[in-house]
């Protein structure tokens, strides 16, 4: 991210840089509105806002670098035009040297190029003053971000320094205050607990293995005192603060001259602290004591070394809105839940996608009345100009005398000789379709279409080099943003390599044997008989493999990918859409995989919602997704569903159904077959129909949640059900229309860390040729006979 601001500030004029600048104003601007205007949320919300802010300020270079562009035009009085110069270019040329004007001769003779000598010079003093102020530029600001990252490393190695003279804390009062403290806040991560003197008041700091310092004097504390201020800590701790302050001190070392970052942290830390009091204040203290607790503490607090980046307890700077907060009984004090808080990155996160691709375009208003006869003929004999080697082919355009230039477009094409095994070069600065079909003619034929509105300014230069054909398309200089739409329509032989970069643009690849590389900025990727290597990315769309034998990968940053009839072991990744595929193991040694015919299986735009009406099918239907809901309406066949978080439903299904997402609830069947479900945290449901013959196996985990099972009358399987409750949680409970024998344990046990109970249930239904396992904490467990169930999916 460093090398791109700084590749932005070394631009001459600048534009870029400054154009990220004002986008980060905005979103700095944004952060603090949203913060205001949820004044009467809890702080653990405006918490959320503020690092949400700062962190996307932190991504915004890059993803203006990387990511889509799209060009907002501004309309400007053409009367405005004299002072475009000005306000676009800041170098000698807009003010012309006096000095040199005075001692060149009166007639300056042309020079070899066709220039004069003062137009030389002009030339020369001009680039030297740009690249001199933006030298300047960059390096002031690489010295500002410099300091800022020298004053956080040795803040580190000061906490560093006194983490390795800071004595453990062992006594039993303070390990049995430290163990009811780490329940009430559910800490998960191992805590260490120590003194020094170097602290006058409690810090944290640390994210894999957090450590907790007290200052020396807090031995005479009071019980109650201690109690507040590890709970205090610990919330800090559970609450990954001291990660969050991390990233807001590198957003303000990139931003180190914006105030408004400075004072985005600063609110930052102030909300987190109040967001830890509100934790304290919810495990039973009142506001009051908390506040005459927080005084004394606070007396003893100082500036140290290492105090900047560590989170402390007592800043005197916030003591006082701290203090109004604590005794405001009105105040609310509710926590975020994991899902208000993945809805609100994942909202940021999209909001700040067209933020960063903003490229805004001032364009002034043509005067109808300038237009005259001249104009108009010189529109009609406006040309594009395609470049190939050392040929230069000139095509007027379309349209005829009164054509609007505009919308005008551009085609043509050029044939090179060709090998097969060579390889094919696409370097396309101004993107565009790509489409590579092979033949069996020893050429290249390239065939371009230039569309967009700016099209003309647009060069494509189609040349042989030593290893194959090279495709160049890039934009005239001075057209910062520009807004275009051109196709490359290309036949080459069968056997030929592709290397790709685009900044933006569908792909599409068929018949083709070799090995293919590159990415495109966006746009679709298709592969129909494909055959050798492949890794192929797209920052975002949909991706589709058909009947190909190929190895590596493709990926996409957002959209559906599905693969059909593909055998090589090419693999698949999406950034936010579904994965789809059904894979078969072949016989024999080695058990090579292939994925087999997705005909007939469909997955909506949202790709939530997944269809399966193959008629006649094998393998799984498997269905892969980084987050978000997935919806299966039948499973006629079977599926394996995977999501990061999400909830996932499917219906009716035969065979083998497994579900698995990182948090969200499971809502499975009737599944004439068997069923394998798991989630991090969320209630499961499974309905079982009968399948007569088959061995029916229920297998089900969840981190917290009910579950509820619905069984066929004729169900011949063991049961083996658990469930825990914890400490802040009632007890839960199995209830069951089968008789099953029951126990639960007395002792509270915390070998899985939070100390819990367990209510256990086993017992044998027919045979006992099935199995059903359940496992879940903090939820009961449901078993129901069902006797009026189909006996399965529809067909």
């Amino acid at each position: 991210m460093i090398r791109t601001l700084v590749s932005l500030l070394n631009t001459a004029p600048g534009p870029q840089a400054l154009g990220v600048i004002a986008k980060v104003t905005l979103l700095f601007l944004a952060g603090a509105l949203l913060a205001a205007a949820l004044r009467r949320c809890s702080a653990a919300v405006r918490h959320w806002v503020w690092a949400l802010t700062l962190l996307a300020a932190l991504g915004l270079p890059l993803l203006s670098a990387i990511g889509p562009v799209w060009v907002l035009t501004v309309t400007q009085p053409s009367s405005w035009s004299h002072l475009a110069p000005s306000t676009r270019r800041f170098s000698a040329e807009a003010v012309p040297d006096r000095s040199l004007t005075a001692v060149a001769p009166a007639v300056d003779a042309p020079s070899a190029g066709g220039a004069t000598s003062s137009e030389l010079a002009n030339r020369g003093t001009s680039g030297v003053a740009s690249l001199s102020i933006a030298g300047w530029v960059a390096t002031l600001w690489v010295s500002g971000c410099v300091a800022v990252l020298l004053w956080t490393t040795l803040g580190h190695l000061g906490l560093a320094r006194l983490s390795r003279r800071a004595a453990a804390i062992d006594s039993p009062g303070w390990r049995r205050l430290l163990g009811e403290a780490v329940h009430r806040c559910r800490a998960r991560r191992p805590v260490r607990l120590c003194s020094s003197p170097g602290v006058g008041a409690p810090v944290t700091w640390g994210w894999r293995r957090p450590l907790v310092v007290l200052p020396a004097h807090s031995e005479s504390w009071p019980e109650e005192r201690r109690r507040v201020a590890l709970e205090h800590e610990l919330a800090h701790i559970e609450r990954w603060d001291y990660l969050a302050q991390l990233g807001a001190t590198l957003a303000c070392a990139v931003y180190w001259f914006h105030p408004l970052a400075w004072i985005a942290l600063r609110r930052l830390r102030a909300e987190s602290e109040q967001a830890c009091d509100d934790r304290v204040l919810a495990s039973g203290t009142s506001g009051p004591d908390y506040a005459m607790h927080l005084l004394d503490v606070a007396r003893g607090a100082r500036v140290w070394w290492g105090g900047s980046v560590a989170v402390c307890m007592a800043r005197p700077t916030q003591l006082e809105g701290r203090l109004l907060s604590l005794l405001d009984e009105a105040r609310p004090r509710g926590l975020m839940s994991p899902r208000l808080r993945l809805l609100a990155a994942s909202t940021a996160a999209l909001a700040l996608i067209p933020l960063a691709g903003m490229q805004p375009e001032v364009r002034a208003t043509p005067a109808v009345a300038m237009r005259s006869q001249e104009t108009a003929a010189m529109r009609s004999q406006e040309t594009v100009t395609m470049r190939t080697g050392q040929d230069y082919v000139a095509k007027s355009g379309h349209g005829g005398k009164d054509a609007d230039t505009s919308s005008a477009d551009s085609t043509f094409e050029k044939t090179l000789p060709a090998s097969p095994g060579e390889l094919l070069t696409l370097d396309l600065d101004t993107g565009g379709e790509v489409e590579l079909e092979g033949w069996s003619e020893p050429r290249v034929l390239v065939r371009v279409r230039l569309g967009g509105e700016d099209w003309q300014g647009t060069h494509v230069d189609i040349e042989r080099d030593g290893r194959g054909v090279h495709v160049t398309s890039r934009q005239a200089r001075g057209n910062g943003s520009y807004s275009t739409s051109h196709r490359f329509e290309i036949r080459a032989p069968r056997k030929y390599d592709l290397r790709l970069r685009s900044s933006g643009g569908s792909v599409t690849i068929v018949a083709m044997e070799g090995t293919f590389r590159g990415e495109t900025g966006g746009g679709e990727i298709t592969l129909d008989e494909v055959h050798g290597e492949v890794n192929i990315s797209t920052g975002g769309g949909e991706i589709s493999v058909t009947d190909a034998d190929a190895s590596g990968s493709v990926r996409t940053g957002g959209g559906t990918v599905q693969l059909s009839r593909v055998r090589g072991g090419l693999r698949a990744s999406s950034g936010s859409g579904p994965v789809v595929y059904a894979e078969e193991t072949s016989s024999g040694k080695g058990g090579k995989h292939f994925y087999v015919d997705l005909s007939g299986v469909e997955v909506d735009a949202s790709g939530t919602h997944v269809e399966d009406a193959r008629a006649d099918a094998t393998g799984l239907l498997t269905i892969e997704k980084a987050g978000g809901e997935v919806v299966l309406e039948e499973a006629p066949h079977g599926a394996r569903i995977t999501t990061g978080g999400g909830d996932v439903r499917v219906g009716r299904a035969a065979g083998l159904v497994e579900a698995s997402t990182g948090g969200g609830d499971i809502e499975l069947g009737p599944v004439a077959g068997s069923v394998i479900a798991g989630t991090g945290a969320g209630d499961v449901r499974v309905a079982l129909a009968s399948a007569p013959g088959q061995e029916q196996t229920v297998q089900i985990d969840s981190g917290t949640g009910t579950i509820v099972v619905e069984l066929p009358a004729d169900l011949d399987a063991a049961f083996d059900l658990e469930t825990a409750y914890t400490r802040e949680h009632t007890r839960t409970r199995i209830d069951s229309d089968w008789k099953l024998e029951r126990q639960e344990t007395k002792e509270w046990d915390d070998s899985q860390g939070t100390p819990r109970r367990y209510v256990r249930a086993q017992g044998v239904v027919g045979k006992g040729a099935g199995r059903i396992q359940v496992r879940t904490v903090n939820g009961n467990i449901v078993i129901r006979r069902v006797t009026t169930r189909s006996a399965g999916p529809h067909k």
